[in-house]
């Protein structure tokens, strides 16, 4: 069967299909191949096939009928009188009626607004969509839409406090259980229906336009986006961002304690986590690996100079544990000062290794000076004697 009998355009480029309730589609062909389009195809022609028997029975009795001989039956009657009098018949043997069923009764009767008809459908995506359909109501002396009023209402009645927080009360609850998810969603046509049945029990579920509303307030108080891909067959899919969802577990408080934010260095002992793991602890690249450590009230960063209590200025570049204890393994920069213009240079080894016979393991209890705190005799910060500038060496010094 053509794809096209079941399609009437849209625009320049978009179809509806009559048997999908008017489902849009830019490519008829690929459409009618859907197994839901060929379900309904199959029980449409079923339909008509049906009928098209129930036509033709009745075109066999309407011929028997019209083929049956005719008899004529005079009247038996002993008196002469009935000879000369019309014989009246009985009422229910009026020649008006007929023993045959019309075929008229099992044709389709074909609408005489069959035009308009097609535009219904051609709005029915615009009506499924349209927002405020609900009838306007006088609100503080506007023209407000119910959902909209009633969303009003809502935000005095929600409250943390609320056992069904973030929802208003339970009805809303029941309502947005029903309603689905992702491709769980029911339509709103049967969520009107199942409204309308429970309403026989005094449960009175909210609007749909008022619930809709309230799941995306529920969804902006969670601080989460959708992402959402095409599967390799052409499905939409939809998750949440792990970067999100990662960031909300740093801050629960119930969960952060749990957390090792540091490599612990535990020497070969007592593996039994991935913060112990080699990887994290010596094989990461400086921009992955942990780069800042707040300690005493004060924030660490690798690759910045710290001066420490016995008035040494070194610089981290890896922060580990050792048996609970916060460490750090420190590089012991070379510093130029240059005479002429009052400057100084600050350079420390490429690629420093974690196992490098240079590195100072320092505990951070010995830390004491920021870079930003550091202060030379003449009373410069060290940031502004070496312009902010770390040097590796394998840049010429003075």
């Amino acid at each position: 069967m053509p794809p096209d009998k079941y399609f009437f355009q849209e625009g320049s480029n978009q179809f509806s299909c009559i048997l999908c309730r008017g489902k849009s589609t830019s490519n008829q062909k690929k459409h009618a191949r859907g197994q839901r389009h060929l379900n309904l195809v199959r029980l449409d022609e079923e339909r008509i096939e049906r009928q098209q028997e129930r036509i033709n029975v009745n075109e066999t009795l309407n011929q028997q009928e019209s083929n049956r001989p005719r008899i004529d039956i005079e009247p038996i009657c002993d008196d002469p009188v009935c000879s000369d009098e019309q014989v009246e018949p009985l009422v229910n043997e009026t020649d008006d009626e007929s023993d045959v069923v019309p075929i008229s009764l099992f044709e389709d009767g074909e609408s005489e607004h069959e035009e308009e008809e097609l535009d219904w459908l051609n709005l029915l995506g615009v009506a499924i969509d349209q927002i405020d359909d609900e009838p306007a109501d006088s609100f503080d002396g506007l023209l407000v839409p119910a959902f909209q009023r009633d969303l009003a209402e809502i935000e005095e009645i929600m409250t943390v406090d609320s056992a069904w927080f973030p929802f208003v009360n339970k009805d809303y609850l029941i309502g947005s259980l029903f309603v689905g998810y992702l491709h769980k969603i029911i339509s709103r046509d049967l969520y009107h229906q199942i409204r309308s049945i429970l309403t026989l029990h005094h449960i009175h579920l909210p609007g749909w336009e008022t619930l809709r509303r309230t799941r995306q307030k529920i969804r902006l108080m969670s601080h989460h986006s959708l992402v959402e891909k095409e599967s390799v067959f052409g499905q939409p899919m939809f998750a949440l961002d792990a970067r999100e969802i990662i960031s909300d577990d740093l801050r629960n408080p119930l969960v952060a304690p749990h957390l090792d934010f540091l490599p612990e260095d535990a020497h070969g002992k007592g593996i039994f986590k991935t913060s112990q793991s080699a990887k994290w602890l010596k094989h990461l690249a400086p921009d992955i690996r942990v780069q800042m450590v707040a300690y005493n009230k004060k924030h660490y960063y690798t690759y910045e100079p710290v001066q420490l209590k016995n008035d040494d200025i070194i610089i981290p570049i890896f922060f580990y544990t050792l048996q609970s204890n916060t460490f750090a393994k420190c590089y012991k920069p070379q510093i130029t000062s240059n005479r002429h213009d009052s400057t100084v240079k600050i350079a420390i080894a490429s690629d420093i290794l974690y196992d490098d016979p240079d590195l100072q393991e320092i505990n951070l209890d010995d830390f004491d000076l920021l870079y930003s705190e550091i202060i030379s005799s003449d009373g410069l910060k060290l940031l502004e004697y070496c312009g902010n500038l770390l040097y590796g060496k394998k840049y010429a010094l003075y």
